[in-house]
Formats: structure tokens, C-alpha cells, sequence
């Protein structure tokens, strides 16, 4: 077996089990193969399911127990919004083409479109595209559809928590690149291994952090392949830790995830600095990919 990121030969079974299906407490059915690149640290699993039928319709809310709502969807997903603002800052978008793949029911669309010139969006979900489309938003259901109008326009991209969803990860970034505008930045957000939870909890917490909608974990250096190898010359990863230390503990005293939790002891200034410190130390559970063409 070869690598799908760096096409080496260096490849082991990071882990044998029940992965994650959707919500947390649902498990596959069967055992599931876990790869780690030796080389560039890229974890996946080969397909458990059709991607494509899994996102147009509503099955992959569904297993997530969420419902193809508009209010539902901003109610468990508005509070999201200052994180994704705080990857990009806020002056990036006055009087800009922005296009944002992988919208589900638009929130972060609604607060950009009040300073951008024009905001795309980019929604395989077809409830969500159509109501959408309702709001006034011109939506198409995957970037490759949007190249025919939009190749090398957009002056600023952003994609959170998709890339780690799709079939080709490097055919993804391409696109990006394609459908940026010279001098055009993209910021491609998904989430790491969570390497401290993993260390803290081994098996446990594997069987949860892999799933079957994730077939792709990316490490800084796949990521960094991948930009390169769809021709972008500028890049950077940087690391950002979402949940507090509350939410360590919790995971620690549970076994399950509990979100932010928070503890009487736990002070803004100690909460902080742990962020700050694992974004530091790149054992924060996030990372963004900024690109520039």
C-alpha cells in the first residue's frame, strides 16, 4: 500500500477497531483499518461509504442527529463563527469575491455578506442549497461546478471542516487554486489527530476521533504536500486550539466528549495559556492551511 498523500511505501496500521459513525455512541459495525504514513504522518481509512448520495441528501445530518433546518442549524453552529473569523481577522472580506465550500445551512455567509462584494457558496446538501438559493445566495453543490464562472475570481476562500471529508483531498486544493484570483488567499481549515487526547486516552479515544465520515487526518506536512503539489508556492499551517482545558478534564473524568466544560478553577487566564500553548507546541486540535496563489 502506498501513501495517498506522498505516494510512499512507508505505511502502518495505526489502529484496528470500531470507528466512530456519525454522533458520538454510534459505531461501525465492523472492525476498520486505520493507516498512518510513516513519511508525512497522513492518517486514513478506505471509503465505508458513498460520499457523494451520503452529502446530497440528508443522510450525513441525519447521522449526526442534526435535522435539515435553518434555524436548528444556526442555533448548534453560530457559536462556530467567532473561531473562523479569528483564523482570518475580519479585514479580508470588505469589497472582496468570497466564496465558502462546504456551507451547510450558510451562518458564516450570513456574516460575511454584509461587507463582501459578493459571497458564493459551495453546499452538496440539497435542502440547504435550495433554501439557500431562497435567501438570495447563488450556491452550487461542489467548486468544480463553480470553475465555469469563477476560474481564478475569487479574491478570498474559505472551507472548514470539509477537506477531511472527500474522496481526493489533492483534487480538492487544486480546485482551490484553480478558482482563486492572482494574489487570492484560501484557508482550509480541519481538524488533527488531537495528539495530547490521543496519548492520554489510547484506544478509547481512537475509536472515537477516527470515523467513518473522516476517511482523511491531516498532519501539517500532508497538508504541506498537498499545497504544493496543486502548485501553490506560498502556504503555511497554523495550529488553533478550540476547546478549553475543561474540556481535557472532562474527556479524562467521562470517557466522552462533553464540549467546553467548565470548572470554578479554571480561570480566563489559565484557560489561555493552554491554548496558547498547545497551538505552540502544535498539539492543538485544529489547524488552518492559508494559501496564497
Amino acid at each position: 500500500m502506498k501513501c495517498l498523500i506522498c505516494n510512499t511505501s512507508d505505511v502502518e496500521i495505526l489502529y484496528h477497531g470500531k470507528i466512530r459513525n456519525g454522533a458520538p455512541g454510534n459505531m461501525t459495525t465492523d472492525d476498520i483499518d486505520v493507516f498512518r504514513c510513516v513519511s508525512c504522518a497522513c492518517i486514513w481509512h478506505k471509503p465505508v461509504v458513498e460520499s457523494t448520495s451520503l452529502y446530497q441528501s440528508n443522510d450525513y445530518r441525519e447521522s449526526m442527529d442534526e435535522r435539515v433546518k435553518l434555524e436548528e442549524f444556526y442555533h448548534k453552529h453560530d457559536i462556530e463563527i467567532i473561531d473562523k473569523l479569528n483564523y482570518t481577522g475580519t479585514k479580508v472580506f470588505r469589497g472582496k469575491q468570497v466564496l465558502d465550500i462546504g456551507c451547510g445551512g450558510g451562518g458564516y455567509a450570513d456574516y460575511l455578506n454584509g461587507v463582501a462584494k459578493r459571497v458564493v457558496l459551495i453546499e452538496p446538501n440539497e435542502n440547504f442549497a435550495n433554501l439557500l438559493r431562497e435567501k438570495g445566495y447563488e450556491v452550487y453543490s461542489y467548486a468544480e461546478e463553480a470553475l465555469k464562472t469563477y476560474k481564478s475570481r475569487f479574491d478570498i476562500i474559505t472551507s472548514y471542516d470539509v477537506i477531511e471529508h472527500v474522496d481526493d483531498p489533492i483534487t480538492f486544493i487544486r480546485t482551490v487554486y484553480d478558482l482563486l484570483a492572482q494574489s487570492g488567499a484560501a484557508y482550509i481549515g480541519t481538524p488533527t489527530e488531537y495528539p495530547v487526547l490521543r496519548g492520554l486516552m489510547g484506544k478509547k479515544f481512537d475509536s472515537f476521533v477516527f470515523s467513518v465520515q473522516h476517511p482523511f487526518v491531516f498532519s501539517r506536512s500532508s497538508l504541506e504536500i498537498m499545497a504544493s503539489t496543486a502548485g501553490f508556492l506560498k502556504y503555511e499551517v497554523l495550529f488553533y486550539q478550540r476547546f478549553g482545558l475543561g474540556n481535557l478534564i472532562a474527556w479524562l473524568q467521562s470517557g466522552q466528549p462533553c464540549g467546553d466544560k467548565h470548572y470554578d478553577f479554571i480561570t480566563s487566564t489559565l484557560d489561555n495559556a493552554y491554548k496558547s500553548e498547545m497551538a505552540r507546541e502544535e498539539t492543538a486540535e485544529y489547524m488552518i492551511l492559508k494559501l496564497n496563489k
